[in-house]
C-alpha cells in the first residue's frame, strides 16, 4: 500500500533540489558583471544638444567599473555607479569621450558632441548717474 516515509524523501530531494538551483542561479546573477563587461549609460545632455552655458555637467550611470575618465581625466564616481561631472566647453564643436574600464581592463567608450553658442556680450549696467535721475524722476511722479 502506501508508505508514509517515500513522500517525505521525495519531498526532501525536491527542497533539496530547489535550494541548489537556487544558489546557482543566485551565483550567475552576481557574476553576470564579470561576465558581461563595463556598462555606461549617459542621461545628460543628449548627444548634440548645443548650449549656450560654457560648463556642463554630463551625468550617467555605470556598473561594473572600476574607473571612468571624461577626456582623458580621471572622474568621480559614486559607490552606487552614479556620476555627475562639470566639463568646461569651447566654442564651437566640442567632442566629449566617456571611457569606463573595469578591473580586467575591459573598456567602453561613449562620445558626446556637443556645439556650445556664446551669447553675444551686452550689458544692462547703467551709470550711478543714470540710475540716481531716475529715483529721482520716479519719486517726484
Amino acid at each position: 500500500m502506501f508508505s508514509f516515509k517515500s513522500p517525505s524523501v521525495g519531498i526532501k530531494k525536491i527542497i533539496a533540489s530547489g535550494i541548489i538551483v537556487f544558489i546557482i542561479l543566485y551565483t550567475f546573477f552576481e557574476a553576470r558583471g564579470l561576465v558581461t563587461g563595463p556598462t555606461l549609460s549617459i542621461t545628460s545632455p543628449i548627444n548634440g544638444e548645443t548650449t549656450t552655458t560654457p560648463v556642463i555637467y554630463i551625468q550617467g550611470m555605470t556598473q561594473s567599473i572600476s574607473e571612468l575618465t571624461i577626456n582623458g581625466k580621471i572622474a568621480a564616481v559614486h559607490e552606487n555607479g552614479n556620476f555627475s561631472n562639470a566639463v568646461v566647453l569651447k566654442d564651437g564643436y566640442n567632442e566629449i569621450v566617456l571611457t569606463a574600464n573595469d578591473r580586467f581592463n575591459r573598456e567602453v567608450s561613449k562620445t558626446l558632441q556637443i556645439i556650445h553658442k556664446r551669447l553675444p556680450f551686452t550689458t544692462s549696467l547703467k551709470s550711478n548717474q543714470e540710475n540716481h535721475a531716475e529715483q529721482k524722476n520716479s519719486q517726484e511722479d
